[in-house]
């Protein structure tokens, strides 16, 4: 019983195609396997991202005006992030009018 390295070497040229058209399946399951990965992490990302938006939105005056501690979302980098665009979208949207 020949092995499946005997009947490639057999096949001489056209093995080398073989190669490649194995290497380009193998490519393409990469590729679509790293684009899955990323819609999902995408996904998850802006799910968490837009439930804090959420919950500052309904939090807002209360973040602007200190009833809310300073120290309680400025250490962290995600909500930090999210209220600075909060606040610079209500800035622009104030210099508007």
């Amino acid at each position: 019983m020949a092995s499946g390295f005997e009947i490639l070497h057999r096949l001489e040229p056209s093995a080398f195609v073989f190669k490649a058209i194995i290497g380009a399946l193998a490519g393409d399951v990469l590729l679509v396997a790293f684009i899955l990965l990323r819609r999902s992490y995408r996904k998850h990302y802006f799910r968490k991202r837009d439930a804090r938006v959420f919950e500052f939105s309904q939090q807002w005056d209360a973040l602007i005006s200190g009833e809310i501690p300073y120290e309680t979302w400025r250490t962290r980098t995600f909500d930090r992030r999210i209220i600075e665009d909060m606040a610079l979208d209500a800035f622009e949207a104030a210099s508007l009018t």
